[in-house]
């Protein structure tokens, strides 16, 4: 039994190797163990991530599909340092009103108190 897992084992890494082997585009960490400091940007561990079912390097540890977010060219990655947010739009100030009258203005005519309207009842 013990033989049987230890041939199981071996049987995965010469399985990576194979892989690695067969596919030249792979860096040779794969070989052994890849880590993200092991890439140049993130189209390299992408690729390496794509390659193997599992991540078995642990390339995409916040499980999201994209390896090494760190690394430049990550898509959705910082923004630059010149660019700066936009602010938020405010609304414009009205003056207040304090009492339902309208303000006075230099015309008489629009001060002095309306005639009584009778009433038709």
């Amino acid at each position: 039994m013990r033989i049987l897992s230890i041939l199981t084992a071996l049987a995965g890494i010469l399985g990576v190797a194979f892989l690695a082997r067969a596919n030249n585009d792979l860096p040779t960490c794969v070989n052994d163990e890849c880590d993200c400091e092991d890439f140049q940007n993130w189209q390299e561990a992408q690729t390496v991530l794509d390659a193997f079912v599992g991540d078995p390097f642990l390339l995409d540890r916040d499980k999201d599909g994209l390896a090494c977010e760190s690394l430049s060219g990550a898509p959705g990655g910082a923004m630059p340092e010149y660019s700066t947010p936009t602010p938020a739009p405010t609304s414009p100030s009205y003056p207040s009103r304090s009492s339902s009258q309208p303000p006075a203005t230099s015309n008489p005519e629009y001060n002095r108190p309306s005639p009584a309207i009778p009433a038709l009842w």
